[in-house]
């Protein structure tokens, strides 16, 4: 992980055309003013890993029995991944970090209401996700939430327009699914 202090929007734009140049455009922002963990981490009591994923088992079951949503997928585990990325579109904890392919966006998401927050300084985090495994969520998905055990961009391009279409503007449907990370 490199570092760079800066705070002028010129500088930053120029340092994300190189990466974009050097990268091939496989570049992803995350604009956070807390410390780059997953929701479940930053917002839940735990002792273990465990307990983080008995949390947020339970707070999917509970967020799919009270959702109401309309999913494109009825079973297996294009459903359960459905699940996850609308809970998580929903602000429910999750262990899965969204991230955006627009700069701009990541931004906004850094400097949000940033003099409230009484904050000295925010993070504007680039990833280069070809570094990555790179997993897709289609029809016959064979991907396995639990079954992913090293830092992985999961894609959901299936956004339908009841539940994600705003969000798909905005956000892009990359997720990194980061295994066992704790503070």
């Amino acid at each position: 992980m490199k570092v760079i202090r800066i705070s002028d929007y010129k500088k930053i734009k120029d340092i994300v055309k190189k990466l974009n140049n050097d990268t091939k455009n496989n570049i992803l922002f995350r604009g956070e003013p807390k410390s780059l963990v997953p929701s479940i981490v930053d917002k839940c009591s735990f002792n273990s890993y465990a307990d983080l994923v008995v949390k947020e088992k339970s707070l999917l079951e509970e967020f799919n029995n009270y959702s109401h949503i309309s999913y494109k997928f009825n079973k297996g585990n294009e459903r359960d991944w459905e699940i996850r990325i609308a809970a998580r579109e929903f602000g429910i904890a999750s262990s899965l970090m969204d991230w955006s392919n627009s700069l701009d966006i990541a931004l906004e998401f850094a400097i949000h209401d940033f003099l409230s927050k009484q904050i000295p300084f925010t993070s504007l985090w680039i990833l280069d996700k070809s570094k990555l495994e790179q997993l897709s969520v289609s029809n016959n998905c064979d991907l396995i939430f639990d079954e992913i055990f090293i830092p992985t961009i999961i894609q959901y391009s299936h956004y339908g327009e009841q539940t994600y279409y705003r969000r798909k503007s905005i956000q892009g449907g990359y997720f990194l699914k980061q295994p066992g990370q704790t503070h």
